[in-house]
């Protein structure tokens, strides 16, 4: 496989829209794949974004969708990976022990701290 597969797609697009911020959106919507390793517990893949794109002000790793599949006994999550301001990667992960190298059934939810993470803070 040479390209992101649909869950890595999901992914993306779930904290594309879920982030609120326009720049990283753009970077999100421009990623090329560029590898993939899979660990047993999970994934690294790695991307490259648009050179045009601006970059972001959030700390890495930012914290993408709890994954529930029935093909992953206990579910998942996924990060987003980057460095000086540009997202290169995402990493999902088992909760358990095993994270199956092909995930066909799924559905994304928020994690806890996504809302935290990405929301502005508050003036006080």
């Amino acid at each position: 496989m040479n390209q992101l597969n649909e869950l890595e797609v999901a992914v993306l697009d779930w904290v594309s829209e879920h982030s609120g911020n326009s720049d990283l959106a753009a970077q999100l919507e421009s990623a090329v794949f560029t590898d993939r390793e899979w660990t047993k517990a999970g994934f690294h893949i790695g991307f490259k974004v648009d050179i045009c794109c601006l970059p972001i002000d959030l700390a890495f790793p930012i914290t993408g969708p709890d994954i529930d599949s029935p093909e992953i006994a206990h579910g998942g999550g996924s990060l987003i990976w980057g460095q000086n301001g540009f997202v290169n990667g995402i990493e999902m992960f088992a909760y358990g022990d095993e994270f199956p190298e092909e995930v066909h059934i799924f559905s994304l939810q928020k994690c806890p701290i996504v809302e935290e993470q990405l929301s502005p803070i508050a003036d006080a």
